[in-house]
């Protein structure tokens, strides 16, 4: 009874990130066009589940891989890290400003656990891709009849 609560606790903690994360988003766009923008608190992500393996990509411009940790518990993958705005060297008046120094966190559930010792990351050109491979014990077993 105990971990269907913890199950149901974590389910309602995604899903009040998710609700603060697509809040902050609707809101933002009021302010801007182009829908999620350079403000936005958390960074886009695409996730395409396959039958042993989740591939992940997220648009991180501007982050630095040195700030970016990529965490994997059972099936939850989050990434969380530091976008840094440049300063111009110099005594300048700001004109314009639309890149901001902001920290993140975001977490994905997905449908079963994750092995990390077999999961791999990469980032090019601003884009995080994880290749996140499916945990042995989580992969069906098929169990073979026996007649007699």
């Amino acid at each position: 009874m105990f971990l269907s609560l913890l199950d149901k606790t974590n389910s309602m903690d995604q899903f009040w990130e998710d609700f603060e994360r697509i809040q902050e988003e609707m809101t933002g766009s009021l302010f801007r066009s182009g829908g999620v923008g350079v403000h936005a608190k958390y960074p886009p992500a695409n996730i395409q589940i396959k039958e042993n393996e989740v591939v992940l990509t997220a648009l991180l411009p501007g982050v630095n891989p040195d700030k970016l940790e990529i965490l994997v518990e059972e099936n939850k993958v989050t990434l969380q890290g530091k976008q840094e705005s440049e300063k111009p060297e110099g005594n300048f008046e700001t004109y314009r400003q639309e890149t901001f120094s902001r920290e993140f966190k975001r977490s994905f559930e997905l449908p079963f656990r994750l092995d990390s010792e077999k999961s791999n990351a990469t980032y090019e050109n601003g884009v995080l891709s994880l290749v996140l491979q499916r945990n042995e014990l989580d992969k069906p077993k098929k169990i073979n009849i026996q007649t007699k």
